[in-house]
């Protein structure tokens, strides 16, 4: 299932049109790529990394971490990518990820009483947990790894206080 497409493009295609369809097939992966790295890094960067430890950075400061954050995305990425050589499975494991995103997202929009420290810990936990997870039961890993972030997120929320720094409207 894999080489169908290659197959039907070599099978349908004259040669220039494959020339083509390769190059586009290349460019898809590289806009993915691209768009992994750069969302990746801006939202560890700006979410994580200043809030916690860099409220106010010089221009210079901000673009060095980020270049560093890119380069920390792409050696995690390339890692994952060699060891998840299945890209149906990998196509899931990226979903999962992003459903890791889920609580601390709904909890910030819907629900006041959600903080900072406890969307981080929600998404880092779920995170692991995830990840631990996948090796044993990939098809399922989500549904702990969901639950897991909406425990933590109420917990951490309810036990700690908004920081002054977080917006709180009313």
């Amino acid at each position: 299932a894999e080489g169908s497409l290659y197959a039907v493009i070599e099978a349908i295609l004259p040669s220039g049109n494959m020339g083509l369809a390769y190059a586009g097939i290349i460019a898809v992966v590289m806009s993915s790529i691209d768009s992994i790295l750069l969302g990746g890094s801006a939202t560890v960067l700006k979410d994580l990394y200043m809030p916690l430890f860099h409220q106010k950075m010089h221009e210079h400061e901000l673009l060095n971490m980020a270049r560093y954050l890119t380069a920390l995305f792409g050696i995690v990425c390339a890692s994952i990518a060699f060891l998840v050589q299945d890209v149906v499975q990998l196509s899931i494991l990226a979903a999962f990820t992003a459903l890791c995103f889920v609580p601390a997202t709904l909890g910030g929009l819907l629900w006041k009483r959600t903080t900072m420290k406890g969307s981080i810990a929600s998404l880092l936990s779920a995170l692991v947990v995830l990840y631990a997870l996948t090796p044993f039961v990939p098809k399922i890993a989500f549904l702990p790894s969901f639950m897991v972030g909406i425990g933590v997120l109420v917990g951490v929320s309810l036990w700690t206080k908004h920081s002054s720094s977080e917006h709180i409207e009313n």
